[in-house]
């Protein structure tokens, strides 16, 4: 699933990953932003916490609850 992710996001593909677990989808999100790390496509010098202590980095992918277009975030972007 990770690498299929991987892949398919390189081609500038929106990809949606569903888990029926939120412990597998935490395990699921941890490995694909370690590999985005590596893979220089992040910035890891700042640093802002979401939900159960996830670390989200300037380039990670989020879905929000809420849209705030005063913010410029859109879901998912």
């Amino acid at each position: 699933m990770i690498e299929a992710y991987i892949e398919w996001k390189a081609r500038d593909n929106r990809v949606t990953l569903v888990s029926g677990r939120s412990g597998k989808a935490d395990a699921i999100n941890d490995a694909i932003q370690k590999r985005r790390v590596e893979q220089g496509e992040l910035d890891v010098s700042v640093v802002a916490w979401g939900m159960g202590e996830q670390r989200i980095f300037v380039g990670d992918t989020v879905q929000t609850r809420r849209e705030d277009r005063l913010t410029g975030v859109e879901n998912r972007a």
